[in-house]
């Protein structure tokens, strides 16, 4: 930014870096000099996750509007709307924001983005089985669109219901032990390899011993 002030990645990535030492208003400024030079979907994004990190709902609300204004037949328009209207407690207006964007893209990933919202929104209100349905969904859209690495992440949340709501770890780990069979780790790229996730994931079910090799491969292969 010394050497070009107005360079537009350089002030998304710099915000994000601000955004995750919670240095949130020069987070935003950034942003504010990223959109005022036309911006990108993702300075607009960014913008409004930064801004409700810090309660100003009514500027994400502005920042929402400039960019529908500006890029009208982006579904991240539409998902914005459906993430922002669901933090302020407005369960219609997201659904109806979900639906929307789900007539509009039918693509494989857009289907598993949809479908994993919507798992999340089920688990807030406590609908568990409603939760794993649509977390099931979207698993298979992952499946459609040969992503074995989000197929895995989409276990691993469900996993999460049986090891921490349910409190039964063996439900659990008999179900990511399954999905690593279905899509075992050596037959996908090592960046798409979710070790992390299994790392954590086998720590809290007891099974530290094979969360320290899910670490040990992630040293080694990635």
């Amino acid at each position: 930014l010394e050497i070009d002030p107005d360079e537009r990645a350089a002030l998304n990535n710099l915000a994000l870096r601000y955004a995750a030492a919670r240095r949130y208003a020069e987070a935003e400024e950034l942003l504010r000099r990223a959109m005022a030079q036309g911006g990108a979907v993702v300075n607009y994004t960014n913008a409004i996750g930064i801004q409700v990190a810090q309660g100003k709902f009514a500027a994400a609300e502005t920042t929402l509007a400039r960019f529908s204004e500006r890029m009208p037949a982006s579904p991240q328009v539409w998902a914005m709307r459906s993430a922002l209207s669901a933090t302020q407690g407005d369960s219609v207006t997201a659904e109806a924001a979900l639906d929307s964007l789900g007539r509009r893209e039918r693509s494989p990933l857009w289907r598993a983005n949809i479908h994993n919202v919507r798992a999340d929104g089920a688990l807030v209100r406590g609908k568990l089985a409603e939760s794993e349905r649509q977390r099931r969904e979207a698993m298979a859209a992952n499946e459609a669109r040969d992503a074995p690495g989000a197929y895995l992440g989409g276990v691993l949340n469900l996993a999460r219901i049986d090891l921490d709501l349910r409190e039964n770890p063996q439900e659990a780990l008999k179900e990511v032990e399954a999905a690593l069979r279905r899509h075992p780790l050596s037959g996908m790229s090592a960046p798409d390899r979710p070790y992390p996730g299994l790392a954590d994931f086998y720590a809290d079910a007891g099974r530290v011993d094979l969360a320290r090799r899910m670490m040990a491969e992630y040293e080694r292969e990635v």
